[in-house]
């Protein structure tokens, strides 16, 4: 690279790249690969450059900058069909308390239908996600949202006690009251609450608000 032989070390990169990907040894596949994206940014070679940031984006298991730059780079016309195909392509870590970058996507992408199905499927352990992007379906998808937020928020009550769990229902009980007609939804719930869980005088103490 220092001389400018940019072939010779494309052609040593590959042989690293693929050595890292026999290996499973992601962490090297990304270095090689960001090493291949300086050279082909050095050249100008767009076309390069972009099938580099798709692949680190797919390496990362979705990364939002690489995501954002390409959507600068992709021609407007050909962007929709090439996300979609990156995509499908990502193992997306939907283990992640409060922030998932397919759902960031879809949420920038204005992708609701596809933001919806996502939401639909995560489990009552992940909260947080249905807490941080329900309110972008409010307009459309409302009435499911709110009958998701009661199912997770009755499992979540029966599997988890102590004051921070409490005050995390909480935080989602005012999260679901945005949604239409969630208001009387989260009434509801805290009323069947107060009677199931009586005994629970922390959780009642927290309830009271509401």
């Amino acid at each position: 690279i220092e001389n400018n032989r940019y072939d010779d070390a494309i052609k040593i990169l590959n042989e690293g790249i693929e050595l890292s990907y026999q290996e499973d040894n992601t962490s090297d596949e990304i270095d090689w690969t960001e090493m291949k994206l300086d050279i082909y940014k050095s050249l100008d070679d767009k076309d390069n450059i972009i099938a580099m940031y798709r692949r680190l984006f797919i390496l990362g298991n979705g990364i939002l900058n690489y995501y954002r730059k390409l959507k600068t780079l992709v021609p407007n016309e050909q962007w929709k069909d090439f996300l979609d195909e990156m995509m499908q392509e990502t193992n997306f870590n939907k283990n992640r308390s409060y922030y998932n970058i397919e759902a960031e996507i879809y949420a920038e992408e204005k992708d609701d239908k596809r933001l919806f199905k996502l939401l639909s499927s995560i489990k009552s352990d992940n909260l947080n996600m249905l807490m941080e992007y329900s309110y972008y379906l409010k307009d459309d998808y409302s009435k499911q949202l709110v009958k998701k937020y009661v199912t997770d928020l009755k499992d979540y009550a029966e599997n988890n006690v102590g004051r921070n769990s409490y005050e995390f229902i909480a935080s989602a009980l005012l999260c679901m009251k945005k949604l239409k007609k969630g208001e009387d939804a989260m009434n509801r719930l805290v009323m069947d609450f107060r009677r199931k869980y009586k005994r629970r005088p922390t959780m009642m103490a927290v309830l009271s608000d509401f």
